[in-house]
C-alpha cells in the first residue's frame, strides 16, 4: 500500500544499482529473537490499533473503490477478520477496514510478522505493511514505506517492497515477489536490522534490500515505523474489474508479532520493561489528578495530555531502571506561555529535579525538552508534577545518558569561526570555561562541522536567560534552515538548562549558524548527536 496522498503510478518497481544483496538465508535466520509485542486477537482487538475511516484523498491516493469502516472488522475464533462487502455506503459501492498502530506502537528494527489468509479474486488488494512514524512531519515517500505483504487480484504472486525518497529528493522503490496460495494461512514477515531488510514467507527468505549507512538515500529505514493492515477493493494497481461473486471477502489475521534480537540491535518503541530507550505515551498514565486527554497534531498522531493546572500530576507504574547510572528524560511539550514540571519517583519519596517548559507558540506547537538525572537500579512509580501549569504533554522518553551515540560532537559556544555582536565571559556552569553572552536580536555565530552521514540528529543548546528568547539554526549562510527553538526563562544569566530539537542533516562539511531571533540569553555549548542509527 502507499500513503493516501501519492498516486499509484509512482509505485512502479525500480531496480536500483547496488541495492540488491545476495540472498543469505542461513545467516538471516540463525538469530535468537525475543518477543517484545504482539496481538493474538484472543477475544478482542487490543487498544494498540487505530481505525481509519472513509475513502481518503482520491481513494487513498490509489483511486480505491471502498469506504473503510470500523464495523467491517471483527474478532472470530481468535482471529482478526476484515470483511469487504459489496454495499452502498458513504457514496461508495464497497466497504472494508483499515487499521494501524500509529501513535500507539512503533518499532525500529526487529522481526515483524503475521499469520494471514486473504481472498484471491479480481479487484481484491490485501496488505500488511508499515509507514514511517514521522509521516505527519515529512510526508510520503520521505517517511519511508515497508510493504511486508501485498497481493492483487487472483495473482499467484505476493509482493514485498520498499518505497522512499532518495538522496536527490526523488521517489524510489525496490521490491521482490514469490509464489504463494494466499487463500491458505502463511506467515509473512521481514527481518530488519541496521544493514538490510529481508522478506520471508513461512520462514523462507525470498528478497533482501541493503540499507547499510543509508545507501541510495535509504536513511528513512533507520527510523521508527508503525504497522497497518487493510483489505482494499480496486485501484490503480489491481484495476477496476471487480469480481462481485467473491463478496463478502475476508482477510483473516491469526496474530501479529514483533521480536527483537537478543543482542539488542533490534527493536524499538513498545519493547519489554527493561528496554531502553523507552517511550511512554503521556495518556497511558496509571493514575492522575486534574488532567484530560485530547487528539494531538504532533508527529505520530494519537492523544496528548492537556488541561494541566498548577498541582496536577501524572503517575506511571512499574518503570524499570536496569542499572544504576545517569538517565536522560525527554518530554514532548507544547505551551502558549511556558510552565514548569518536576520529576519524582514513588509518590515523591525520591525527587529528581525540575524542568522549565518554554513557550512553544501554541497548544499544539511541539518541542522536546530534556533533563539528566541519576537513578539507582530498581522498579519505580514515576511521577510528573505541574509546578506551574498551562502546558500539554505528548510523551516521555527515558534513555541511558551513558550510551555512546554513533556520532556526537559538542561545540563550545566561544569557539565560533565568525560572529556578530556577542561577547564572552567566565561561566559558572559545570565544566567551567567561558560562555557567550550579550546576545541581542539579530546577533549570530557560525561553526564549521562535518556531518558523517544523512540522517536524523538531535541538536542541544546549553542556555541561560532571565526572561527567555528564541534562536534559529541554519547552515551555509542560511541556505538551509532547520527551524527555531524557544529559550525558557531559566531564572538568571548563569542558571543553565539544556533545550533541544530534532533535525534532518545531510552528509558533508557545513557551516552552521545560530541566529538570535530574539536576544537576552547566554549560550555555553551546543551539541549535535545522531539518533536514528
Amino acid at each position: 500500500m502507499q500513503n493516501q496522498q501519492t498516486p499509484w503510478f509512482y509505485k512502479n518497481k525500480c531496480l536500483l544499482a547496488g541495492l540488491i544483496l545476495s540472498i543469505t538465508a542461513q545467516n538471516a535466520l540463525a538469530q535468537n529473537w525475543n518477543l517484545i509485542w504482539s496481538d493474538e486477537f484472543n477475544g478482542s482487538i487490543s487498544s494498540d490499533w487505530v481505525f481509519e475511516t472513509g475513502n481518503g484523498s482520491g481513494g487513498w491516493g490509489n483511486n480505491e473503490l471502498e469506504y473503510y469502516r470500523r464495523e467491517n472488522t471483527t474478532v472470530e475464533n481468535g482471529m482478526l477478520v476484515i470483511t469487504a462487502r459489496q454495499e452502498n455506503y458513504g457514496g461508495f459501492n464497497y466497504t472494508s477496514s483499515r487499521l494501524k498502530t500509529q501513535g500507539k506502537k512503533s518499532f525500529r528494527y526487529g522481526k515483524i510478522e503475521a499469520r494471514i489468509s486473504t481472498p484471491s479474486a479480481a479487484g481484491t488488494w490485501p496488505a500488511f505493511w508499515m509507514l514511517g512514524s514521522n509521516i505527519n512531519n515529512v510526508g510520503w515517500p520521505a517517511c519511508g514505506e515497508i510493504d511486508i505483504m501485498e497481493h492483487v487480484n487472483d495473482s499467484p504472486q505476493i509482493h514485498g517492497t520498499l518505497h522512499w525518497q532518495d538522496n536527490n529528493g526523488n521517489y524510489a522503490s525496490y521490491g521482490g515477489n514469490t509464489s504463494a496460495d494466499v487463500t491458505g494461512f502463511h506467515v509473512y514477515g521481514i527481518e530488519w536490522d541496521e544493514n538490510a531488510i529481508r522478506w520471508l514467507v513461512d520462514g523462507n527468505q525470498y528478497h533482501e534490500t541493503n540499507i547499510a549507512g543509508g545507501v541510495n538515500g535509504t536513511g528513512e529505514f533507520h527510523n521508527e515505523f508503525f504497522i497497518l493492515l487493510n483489505l482494499a477493493i480496486g485501484g490503480n494497481w489491481p484495476g477496476f474489474n471487480i469480481d462481485n461473486t467473491v463478496f463478502p471477502a475476508q482477510m483473516k489475521v491469526d496474530w501479529v508479532r514483533v521480536y527483537q534480537r537478543e543482542d539488542n540491535n533490534g527493536g524499538g518503541g513498545g519493547g519489554g520493561t527493561n528496554d531502553l530507550p523507552k517511550t511512554i505515551e503521556a495518556e497511558t498514565f496509571s493514575a492522575m489528578s486534574g488532567v484530560q486527554t485530547e487528539t494531538t497534531s504532533d508527529t505520530g498522531g494519537g492523544e496528548n495530555v492537556g488541561w494541566i493546572d498548577n498541582g496536577d500530576w501524572l503517575a506511571y507504574n512499574a518503570i524499570t531502571i536496569p542499572a544504576t547510572g545517569d538517565y536522560t528524560l525527554e518530554y514532548r511539550v507544547a505551551s502558549p506561555g511556558g510552565g514548569q514540571l518536576s520529576l519524582d519517583l514513588n509518590a515523591g519519596s525520591i525527587a529528581l529535579g525540575n524542568a522549565s517548559i518554554p513557550a512553544t507558540g501554541g497548544w499544539q506547537n511541539w518541542q522536546t525538552i530534556s533533563q539528566t538525572v541519576h537513578i539507582d537500579a530498581g522498579t519505580y512509580n514515576l511521577g510528573i508534577y505541574a509546578l506551574t501549569g498551562g502546558w500539554n504533554l505528548n510523551w516521555i522518553r527515558l534513555s541511558s545518558a551513558n550510551t555512546t551515540p554513533a556520532f556526537s560532537i559538542t561545540q563550545e559556544a566561544e569557539d565560533y569561526s565568525l560572529m556578530q555582536g556577542i561577547q564572552s565571559e567566565a561561566t559558572s556552569d559545570d565544566g567551567g570555561g567561558q560562555n557567550v553572552g550579550w546576545v541581542d536580536a539579530g546577533d549570530w555565530l557560525t561553526y564549521p562541522v562535518e556531518i558523517p552521514s544523512n540522517g536524523t540528529y538531535r541538536v542541544e543548546y546549553r542556555v541561560a536567560s532571565p526572561a527567555g528568547g528564541t534562536l534559529s539554526l541554519d547552515s551555509d549562510a542560511g541556505g538551509t534552515t532547520y527551524g527555531s527553538v524557544d529559550i525558557p526563562s531559566t531564572g538568571g544569566w548563569q542558571n543553565w538548562e539544556t533545550i533541544n530539537h530534532t533535525v534532518q542533516l545531510r552528509a558533508g562539511t557545513h557551516t552552521f549558524g545560530i541566529y538570535a531571533v530574539t536576544g537576552g540569553w547566554n549560550l555555553n555549548w551546543w551539541r549535535i548527536t545522531r539518533i536514528d542509527g
